[in-house]
Order: C-alpha cells, then sequence, then structure tokens
C-alpha cells in the first residue's frame, strides 16, 4: 500500500519522505475512523474506503504542490478545515510552515484536536469559531501569510472573510527555486511557480465562471487567477478541480 501511495504523488510531480507517506496514511485511518462518529468527509467518500479517501481528500488537497510552491516558513490559515482538510495534508508535507485550522462546528475541532494529538503534529493548531469573527480578532487579524480553504462557500464570500486574515503579500509570483531552499526531507514540487503571499488559495470544482464574474464585480480584487488542479490517470476525480488563486 505504501508504495501506491507514494507512486501517487510521484505521478503528480511531488517527492516526499517515507515518514511523511506514513503520516498522511495514519492521517486517513484517523479520519475515517471519526467519520464513523461525526461527518467529517461525505458518506459516500468514506464508503469508498481509504483508496477512495486517498483520492478525493489527500490528493485533492496537495495535488497543486506539483504546480505551485508556498514561501517557506509561512502562515498558513486552512478556513472552514472540517475534519482538517486541506491543512492537515499540507502540514504533513510543509513542516517548515505554520498551520491554524479553523470551524465553526466544536464537534469537529474537537475531532481535529484528536487527531492532531494522535499525528503528534507540532506545526498545526486548531480553533472553533466564525471566520467573520475570527477574522476581527488581534491573534488572527493580519497574520497570515496565506488563506486556504476548499469548496465551503462562494467565491464572493470567501474572498471577504479570509481577507482580513491576510499580511499584505506581493502580486508577483516567482518561479520556483527563486526564493529559499527547502529544507531537506520536505516535500519538493517539480516545477511550477513561488506564489507570493497574501493569496487566498480556493480548492473548488465545476464551472466557476459566473461566480469568478460575481466576484470579481463585488469584491474588486487585484488578481483571480483559475488552474486546473494537476492529476494523473489514477486520480481521475481531479479533472474537473480547480485551484482558484485570488490576490484582494
Amino acid at each position: 500500500m505504501e508504495l501506491t501511495k507514494e507512486n501517487s504523488l510521484q505521478e503528480l510531480g511531488i517527492s516526499a519522505g517515507e515518514s511523511q507517506i506514513k503520516h498522511l496514511q495514519s492521517y486517513v485511518s484517523l479520519l475515517l475512523d471519526w467519520n464513523k462518529k461525526i461527518n467529517l468527509v461525505s458518506r459516500k467518500s468514506a464508503d469508498g474506503g481509504e483508496e477512495n479517501v486517498w483520492e478525493q481528500h489527500i490528493i485533492g488537497s496537495i495535488s497543486f504542490l506539483s504546480k505551485f510552491q508556498l514561501e517557506p516558513k509561512s502562515r498558513i490559515l486552512d478556513l472552514g478545515t472540517g475534519g482538517g482538510l486541506p491543512g492537515i495534508p499540507l502540514a504533513i508535507l510543509l513542516p517548515d510552515s505554520q498551520f491554524v485550522l479553523i470551524d465553526s462546528i466544536q464537534k469537529k475541532i474537537n475531532a481535529v484536536n484528536d487527531i492532531l494529538v494522535n499525528l503528534k503534529l507540532p506545526n498545526v493548531r486548531a480553533y472553533v469559531g466564525r471566520a467573520e469573527e475570527l477574522n476581527k480578532k488581534n491573534e488572527f487579524h493580519a497574520k497570515f501569510d496565506y488563506v486556504i480553504t476548499r469548496a465551503v462557500a462562494s467565491t464572493t464570500d470567501i474572498i471577504k472573510w479570509a481577507t482580513p486574515f491576510l499580511k499584505q503579500g506581493s502580486l508577483t509570483s516567482l518561479p520556483a527555486g527563486a526564493g529559499q531552499e527547502r529544507g531537506k526531507g520536505e516535500v519538493k514540487a517539480a516545477g511550477g511557480e513561488l506564489l507570493s503571499s497574501g493569496a487566498i488559495l480556493l480548492l473548488k470544482g465545476g464551472d466557476l465562471t459566473e461566480e469568478i464574474q460575481a466576484a470579481k464585480i463585488k469584491c474588486k480584487p487585484k488578481s483571480i487567477e483559475v488552474h486546473n488542479l494537476p492529476s494523473s490517470p489514477e486520480s481521475a476525480y481531479l479533472i474537473e478541480k480547480k485551484l482558484v488563486i485570488i490576490h484582494p
């Protein structure tokens, strides 16, 4: 099984250490255990077992790293984390960055905290609260280099909720390798761009044309880019999934 998981990352151009792959596998097992008690991921995806969760939720959370890199030693907020997605898989692969996971539902954060205790991840903290309330608090306001989220709301709402969390960032996307080199054992992407900080990263599927247009009119962000998520023959689920990069 480990070889299969390793190959699925390699096909996307992502290399991870053996301990990172084991951590990801442990996370999948913990997520499935908790999902029997509360709904952290859809029942349909959980019923497909570990392989299905790996493809939809692990690969779905990290595949963009084969095309883009985040600045080293970043502070990253996962907005609407649910069962820890995409924050926990990213935290496993980016151990030099600090992650804060938020969700408005206490029982989900309780589950996430239990998962974090079992995984022993030192670079992740989880908090309960609504984004539009937490983003006004001193410990969260303008404290993050990136906000990342899955399809928890419309693009317009995501921009409104996420922007106050962000530090002031640059619009320049640098070539991969132009920034600091990553430490030994950290995830490496094959090429791509180093995304400047101050960005909202939205993972979402379907036709986003009208939604993106509405966000441009209502929020007037500096830029919005829509990219297909990298996929492999083993990850057909990702074919219609997108990464939306927003500089508000």
